[in-house]
């Protein structure tokens, strides 16, 4: 549609289902918005803690993680370093030992 066919033909749609309105139903139907309202805020506010928790959860789960790598690094440091001086005491008590006749 275009012309003016594209602006009165809503206008002369909407005016043929206009109706008085009374002031109990109008209050009704506030009520009605409003109730739908606060259930809406609710969900909102149900999801956001719900969120932060998630959230909270995924984070210690890293940092627990993080704290067994680096334990994990640690011990395999603390391993290597024992085995290299047990393999560097054992080269030098074989230097200061003399071979056999």
């Amino acid at each position: 549609m275009s012309g003016t066919g594209a602006v009165s033909a809503p206008a002369a749609a909407l005016s043929r289902k206009l109706r008085p309105v009374g002031e109990a139903e109008l209050r009704a139907t506030e009520r009605a918005l409003l109730a739908a309202l606060h259930t809406l805020l609710q969900g909102n506010r149900h999801l956001a803690v719900m969120r932060s928790r998630h959230e909270a959860r995924l984070a210690a789960a890293a940092a627990a993680a993080t704290a067994a790598a680096a334990a994990a690094a640690t011990a395999a440091t603390t391993v290597a370093g024992s085995a290299s001086a047990s393999s560097a005491s054992a080269s030098a008590s074989a230097a200061a030992t003399p071979p056999p006749p």
